[in-house]
């Protein structure tokens, strides 16, 4: 994400097997420390950002939530605009 943008959003981690979120194991990353590279290969989280609250200097907060749709194109990588 560009410097100066600030998101609204969700750290998941989606359990493949059970077919559901597994928030339970998004705490050990928390603690993780040393083997937090081990960690998060085997269990990878994403972020899921649903709003746009500010880009650079611009304070978005104040204006109806359609109006940051807009600026999602800007930075979303190329496999989030499917």
């Amino acid at each position: 994400m560009p410097v100066g943008l600030v998101v609204d959003g969700e750290v998941i981690r989606w359990d493949r097997a059970r077919g559901q979120l597994d928030f339970a194991a998004l705490s050990p990353r928390l603690t993780a420390r040393q083997s937090l590279s081990l960690w998060t290969a085997e269990h990878p989280a994403q972020l899921v950002a649903f709003d746009v609250l500010a880009d650079d200097s611009a304070d978005l907060r104040p204006l109806p939530l359609a109006a940051g749709a807009g600026i999602w194109p800007q930075w979303r990588p190329a496999s989030a605009q499917r």
